[in-house]
């Protein structure tokens, strides 16, 4: 456990593998818009060819999450890194599925 916020020691290499998910995410989805793709999320397809507004939604999108970490934390603490982690795994999908499709458009 961290002795500073009580979590599991593994929280914070969750949290740092998600923030480079998300960066990935934002890269590779910018790339394969540039080479002529599209995003198919359509929550985020009018800022997604944007490569800084596109990294602004996904940071908004993160600062909201907290309160649900909040809340997880004060049911089990475990499940900090843990819900970290699988959106960490999600988002690593994606960015594969992204670098797969820009090694086919190229």
């Amino acid at each position: 456990m961290s002795e500073a916020a009580g979590l599991p020691r593994w929280t914070l290499p969750a949290a740092a593998a998600l923030v480079v998910a998300l960066v990935l995410d934002v890269l590779t989805t910018y790339t394969v818009i540039e080479l002529g793709g599209r995003e198919v999320n359509p929550l985020v397809q009018g800022v997604a060819g944007n490569a800084p507004g596109f990294g602004l939604v996904k940071g908004v999108v993160l600062v909201a999450a907290t309160p649900l970490v909040v809340a997880l934390a004060s049911i089990r603490r475990w499940l900090v890194p843990a819900a970290l982690a699988l959106c960490a795994a999600g988002t690593a999908a994606i960015v594969t599925h992204n670098l797969r499709l820009i090694g086919e458009m190229t």
